[in-house]
């Protein structure tokens, strides 16, 4: 059977059937409400004040917090308050949550605007929410303090994927869910038994549900348990200590050394330091952007389906984190793209997106709203991606290396300097592998170069900023128009691509009028799979390459990854789909065909 063809497994989100009573949002699968009329109040009386979770923000370089029942969200931004009222400026809050059944951005919107909570951490927060697509969904807010990792899953795979992963554990467990009689699923004893075995020095429960269910599996686990006592509230609410030995997390580098200053070696450097690590980044040059990721204008795009195979979550999942993280490391405004169908992007794919996205990530559009957007007689339906964002490769490399943390060289200081064999380092060289990939596995990678173009039109009848997507793009940057790219697998003749991407440019939009004034030139490596190389190859040693055109959404996400692992760390994505980009998936392939040789 075609590798391509396999499907993997998910979980099926489904709507809440809720309504609003009285002005609070009720669950008519639940018959309960999601929150008191009082809900930031009540956060504190259950949750913050119990746990005395301010002053332990004020102590704590990594504090994790996981949540069962995400719900409207009221939990997760009055403990936000509270940890950037407290927190030391250098201190990250990892806060994990899930919910089967996530609500919509619109229904969200109406009930956390009627919060009295900051405008501005508020606001982020709804603009960065993910899309409703199954799966996990990291989310990097307040300059970077604040880590939202959202499972959108069944809680038992959330906690078990968390139980396989994470190494680091737990400070405040928050059991927030329907309550029990009504939603027994969030509340079994196999779930709540297996919290002692992840919960840190000093650790804690705390919950509004004291039944007799919810107890008892705590407390024979390891748990001390009490009954909080609440005047004018609710009557008793619970708060649990660990009564044993707790977990130990694992110990993690204090020193990295990243290989690479292009989107994946700055990617991965900025990754790390957010985690207290510091980095000594080399490049050729001593500079980022040197090479490739140098490219005057790119447009961060994500190639979107709908498939369930584990590279489609991969591409879906990069372009979703990537966006806006991007977006607040550069400060920049989505510019917006429309794309157009093709041979490897048809009509049918782009629908099928509509139907999964809500409009804050894309909307279909017909003939006549793309010729008012660009004033062409474009004859193509095609879908807005309003967040899609054209930038420019030097920008964004040295906006990832804005840390005191970051150190940037050059190659030939590092090979001076000497480096310790037991040291991590980060290979994102492209294809450029240094001496210390001898350790890994082989890798089925090709060169293939490549070339933008950039035009004026004198009439300048073409009036957009949004970039248009079809086998390439056409990016408008500056009053100008930047178009490519090509991809020669084959050495091209002098001119031939400069005379390929005007003859896009021209058969695009009908014009013939178009001025050229410069080109770039750039190498990409890419994978005979198309997708990257995210990884570890040895005890130390760990791989970010093989971006190929995706370099702007899936080099910051395998950073990402890689950074979650080398400190033990839930990653931003189900392992199950790991598989697709680990390095040693070709060493699995030859096995399967022993006799072809490895290119």
């Amino acid at each position: 059977m075609d590798r391509r063809s396999l499907e993997t497994s998910r979980h099926e989100i489904t709507q809440p059937k809720v309504a609003f009573v009285d002005g609070r949002l009720y669950s008519k699968t639940y018959n309960d409400f999601y929150a008191d009329t009082d809900a930031v109040g009540e956060c504190r009386r259950v949750h913050i004040s119990p746990a005395k979770l301010a002053p332990r923000f004020r102590e704590s370089p990594c504090f994790t917090i996981f949540e069962f029942g995400f719900g409207a969200a009221v939990n997760y931004l009055t403990i936000a308050e509270t940890y950037l009222k407290n927190a030391p400026s250098t201190a990250r809050l990892r806060f994990i949550s899930c919910d089967s059944s996530p609500l919509d951005h619109e229904l969200l919107t109406t009930v956390v605007k009627k919060l009295d909570l900051p405008h501005e951490l508020v606001s982020e927060f709804l603009f960065d929410y993910p899309p409703l697509v199954e799966g996990i969904h990291r989310r990097l807010l307040q300059n970077e303090r604040i880590e939202l990792t959202l499972f959108f899953s069944d809680v038992q795979s959330a906690l078990q994927e968390f139980l396989s992963t994470d190494s680091q554990g737990v400070d405040a467990w928050i059991l927030d869910g329907f309550t029990p009689d009504r939603n027994p699923s969030m509340w079994s004893t196999s779930l709540l038994s297996q919290f002692s075995s992840r919960t840190k020095v000093g650790g804690t429960v705390t919950s509004f549900s004291v039944a007799e269910k919810v107890r008892r599996p705590l407390e024979d686990s390891g748990f001390r348990v009490e009954r909080i006592s609440h005047t004018k509230h609710k009557k008793h609410t619970l708060f649990a200590t660990l009564n044993q030995l707790p977990m130990e997390p694992i110990s993690t580098p204090k020193q990295v050394k990243v290989l690479g200053g292009g989107f994946a070696g700055t990617s991965i450097a900025r990754a790390l330091t957010r985690r207290q690590i510091n980095v000594t980044l080399c490049s050729p040059t001593g500079t980022v952007a040197d090479s490739t990721s140098g490219i005057p204008v790119a447009v961060l795009h994500g190639r979107l389906s709908t498939s369930r195979q584990s590279s489609v979550q991969f591409r879906n999942h990069a372009y979703f984190y990537s966006q806006p993280w991007i977006q607040q490391v550069t400060k920049l405004q989505a510019s917006g793209a429309i794309h157009i169908p093709c041979e490897n992007m048809p009509w049918t794919r782009l629908q099928d997106i509509t139907t999964q996205l809500d409009s804050r990530w894309c909307r279909r559009l017909d003939r006549l709203e793309i010729n008012n957007f660009f004033n062409l007689p474009i004859q193509s339906n095609g879908v807005l991606f309003p967040r899609s964002t054209i930038l420019e490769g030097p920008v964004l490399c040295q906006a990832m290396v804005q840390h005191p943390l970051i150190d940037i060289r050059s190659t030939i200081e590092r090979e001076q300097s000497g480096s310790a064999i037991e040291e991590v380092k980060v290979l994102a060289t492209a294809f450029s592998l240094p001496k210390e990939a001898q350790f890994a596995s082989p890798v089925e990678m090709i060169k293939v170069e490549g070339q933008i173009d950039c035009f004026t039109s004198p009439t300048q009848s073409y009036r957009s900023d949004l970039a248009l997507i079809r086998t390439g793009y056409i990016a408008p940057h500056n009053e100008k128009f930047w178009v490519g790219s090509t991809y020669e697998y084959q050495p091209w003749r002098d001119s031939q691509a400069m005379q390929h991407n005007l003859e896009t440019l021209q058969t695009t939009t009908t014009l013939t009028d178009w001025k050229h004034h410069a080109s770039f030139r750039g190498i990409r490596a890419v994978t005979l799979d198309k997708l990257p190389i995210v990884g570890r190859v040895a005890p130390t040693i760990w791989l970010n390459l093989g971006h190929g055109s995706s370099g702007t959404t899936t080099a910051p996400f395998g950073a990402e990854i890689i950074a979650s692992q080398i400190v033990g760390e839930l990653p931003p994505i189900w392992s199950k789909h790991l598989g697709a980009i680990v390095p040693d998936r070709f060493n699995i392939r030859q096995q399967r065909r022993p006799s072809l040789p490895l290119k």
